[in-house]
């Protein structure tokens, strides 16, 4: 029986491999090229998922967007149930996104509750493990290995800090402290450093950001300020730069984008505007874009739909991306691209 050599073949994409010796080519290299099979989604490559919230009922869905093109949200699946979590960020590595629960419908109870999905698969949610104390109003951030969950209310507020290690499933352990007790914050990390802002205390609204360092544990510092004192601000960013983005006091809601630079600590620069001013966006990001789903508005219809992107290296206002299967505020978002590790 005879035996094939293998030199090489070439992809559509120019990757050149093996190739069975024999077999016509047809291009200047001598390899074969093989056409493009469906085009599917890849773990690592830009999804954005959003999950629950409120419509105002609170909802278990889940949508799906990829980061780098526009368009319309499609049906990712649902969360083993509702809860509600009041936008933000969750923690995610290539591969999984892990959400910390909120509240039930009625926000009688609150939750410990931590679940995944598989970002590049669409589906339901999976168990996780369980955060050291129930609580509502969390908020998350993460770095490609270790996620942190930090803040929210058990009557009073808390300055817990909590990390799970993404690929491994389990509770949550003890990580630090805030330097004050608040709900409602939003965060975003990079490789090393993660990023805290915003939030309400229990008796006023916070223009503050904490960082802390994600690698190892400890306690919250003083970073800087934001322009003004507000809760549930959203935060995306790239491996260098963090942008903050909207959240409200009793009045009013606010459309303000700002930012800063991971390296140097300072307040904040303007960086544009959203659309329409509002908290509880959900929100997540690429090395290069950051994408904001749904918020709570503050007027009449008060939970949209929106989907808005920035380009995180060039100030300016947000632009529009396209829609939310359904119009809601408080969802958490997921990203399997994460902003703070350029892929």
């Amino acid at each position: 029986m005879s035996q094939f050599k293998i030199n090489s073949i070439t992809d559509k994409s120019g990757y050149c491999g093996p190739v069975i010796a024999g077999v016509s080519t047809n291009n200047s290299t001598g390899c074969m090229i093989i056409p493009a099979g469906p085009t599917e989604h890849r773990g690592g490559r830009g999804r954005a998922v959003f999950a629950g919230g409120m419509t105002p009922s609170v909802v278990d869905t889940m949508d799906k967007v990829e980061i780098a093109t526009t368009g319309n949200a499609v049906d990712f699946g649902n969360m083993s149930a509702v809860a509600l979590n009041h936008g933000g960020t969750g923690m995610c590595d290539s591969t999984r996104g892990v959400i910390k629960f909120g509240t039930t419908p009625d926000t009688s109870t609150v939750s410990s509750t931590l679940e995944y999905v598989i970002i590049s698969s669409s589906g339901g949610t999976n168990d996780f493990g369980d955060a050291t104390v129930a609580k509502r109003e969390t908020n998350c951030l993460s770095n490609a290995t270790r996620g942190l969950i930090f803040g929210g209310t058990i009557t009073p507020e808390t300055n817990v800090i909590e990390f799970i290690t993404i690929a491994t499933t389990g509770s949550a352990n003890g990580f630090g402290s805030l330097l004050q007790a608040a709900r409602g914050m939003g965060g975003v990390g990079n490789a090393t450093i993660g990023l805290i802002a915003s939030g309400y205390n229990g008796s006023s609204y916070i223009n503050t950001i904490e960082f802390v360092t994600i690698t190892t544990g400890g306690d919250s510092e003083d970073f800087g300020d934001l322009s003004g004192a507000r809760m549930n601000t959203a935060a995306v960013g790239s491996s260098t730069r963090a942008v903050f983005g909207g959240g409200y006091t009793s009045n009013p809601h606010i459309n303000s984008l700002e930012y800063v630079e991971f390296a140097t600590k300072g307040n904040v620069t303007d960086f544009g505007d959203f659309s329409v001013g509002g908290g509880e966006r959900g929100a997540t990001s690429n090395n290069t874009r950051g994408v904001f789903g749904g918020q709570h508005s503050g007027s009449s219809p008060n939970r949209l739909n929106n989907i808005e992107y920035i380009t995180i290296a060039s100030v300016g206002n947000a632009t529009d991306f396209g829609d939310l299967t359904s119009a809601r505020s408080g969802a958490v978002g997921l990203g399997d691209a994460h902003g703070g590790i350029g892929r």
